[in-house]
């Protein structure tokens, strides 16, 4: 490592190699400290992007079709479980709850809290989703046909147990009654649905409204690696403009000409516009250009796609733009001043001006010594 740092080519391309990869990581940087460290930012970016409305299409339509391939475990149809958690899954409760699960846990990543919300309290969707779902149950229950002689044993019990596996119905039993045996029963099997545990964890008891593989599989937990990256977000772009300064301070004390610096600069700063560019360009026209962004991402995540790579897009065209300018500004005053830093040593980097001289005293002194 010493003959590393003690070369003298070597020292320069190096920090040549922290200058320029500080310029090309500068616009994510930026991105994460001003858009994805600040909860606000984050709120607002996920609101106008009107991802709530999909989350909530997404939580109905899945828990329906989980739903309809478990129809023979009750009698709540298809349709009847869609109105009942169109009821209570709106894009207003989805956008709550998600803002609760970001306040509590930006919190914590600030020390501000004890633990993280692995999961939001939606005990009271859960109490409501029951009571809607039992209203449904007790409107079909109505419309089932009287029950004959063979299926009036044991009803009472199995009308307690079973609620929603009954297919016939006896007179005197009202419509009120049976939505609150239903309610009951549908919230006990809710709440084990929502106990957020694994689906292999919750046995048979999930079955009976099919929400559970859309409510309690995809639980994420957050750890200390969320707090190391959290940290890189909050401080990411000062330790990237940090080592810009820093490297390009040392690269003007080893270079010591202005047109080489320029020459050496300017030429970092294209090359990192050239990679921002080959990275970004393809974001941005898949993302958005309405023609393209068409023909590849699905009409109902196209605005929550677009909105919310936007910032990114936008910061990166400005940096590469920034960055063109400066090289091509930069190249061309070294070109005036008479020099693009090729004496200095190969590519600007090497022995700085008059180090020439030094070198040939030195080699004069030796050979009069041997004399």
């Amino acid at each position: 490592m010493g003959r590393f740092l003690a070369n003298k080519r070597s020292v320069p391309r190096l920090y040549g190699a922290l200058f320029s990869l500080a310029l090309l990581l500068l616009p994510g940087a930026a991105f994460g400290a001003f858009w994805l460290a600040n909860p606000s930012s984050v709120k607002s970016q996920l609101e106008k992007s009107n991802v709530y409305d999909l989350v909530s299409r997404s939580i109905i339509d899945q828990s329906a079709l989980d739903l309809s391939g478990r129809a023979s475990n009750n009698n709540l149809s298809t349709e009847s479980f869609k109105r009942a958690m169109q009821k209570v899954v709106t894009p207003k409760i989805v956008k709550q709850k998600a803002e609760e699960y970001i306040d509590h846990n930006y919190a914590w990543l600030d020390n501000k809290k004890a633990k993280p919300m692995n999961f939001p309290d939606i005990t009271n969707e859960r109490r409501q989703l029951s009571r809607e779902l039992g209203k449904e149950f007790s409107f079909h229950f109505m419309s089932m046909p009287l029950c004959g002689a063979d299926e009036l044993n044991n009803y009472s019990e199995q009308l307690k147990s079973n609620t929603l596996s009954i297919s016939c119905r006896i007179p005197g039993v009202s419509r009120e009654s049976v939505e609150t045996l239903a309610n009951n029963k549908i919230d006990e099997d809710l709440k084990e649905s929502f106990s957020h545990k694994p689906m292999g964890n919750q046995g048979n008891k999930t079955k009976t409204v099919g929400v559970s593989s859309v409510v309690s599989g995809g639980r994420f937990e957050l750890g200390p690696f969320a707090k190391f990256v959290y940290w890189l977000l909050r401080h990411g772009l000062m330790m990237v403009l940090s080592i810009i300064l820093v490297m390009g301070a040392v690269a003007a004390a080893s270079i010591r000409s202005l047109a080489g610096w320029l020459s050496w600069s300017g030429r970092s700063a294209v090359g990192a516009a050239v990679s921002i560019l080959v990275a970004i360009l393809p974001i941005a026209a898949i993302t958005q250009i309405d023609y393209m962004s068409k023909s590849i991402i699905p009409e109902e995540y196209r605005s929550v796609v677009m909105t919310l790579t936007q910032p990114l897009v936008v910061i990166s065209l400005v940096t590469l733009a920034f960055y063109v300018f400066f090289g091509l500004f930069a190249i061309v005053v070294a070109a005036k001043k008479g020099g693009d830093g090729n004496e200095e040593g190969s590519g600007g980097y090497g022995r700085p001006r008059g180090g020439s001289d030094s070198y040939t005293g030195a080699s004069s002194g030796s050979t009069s010594k041997s004399f």
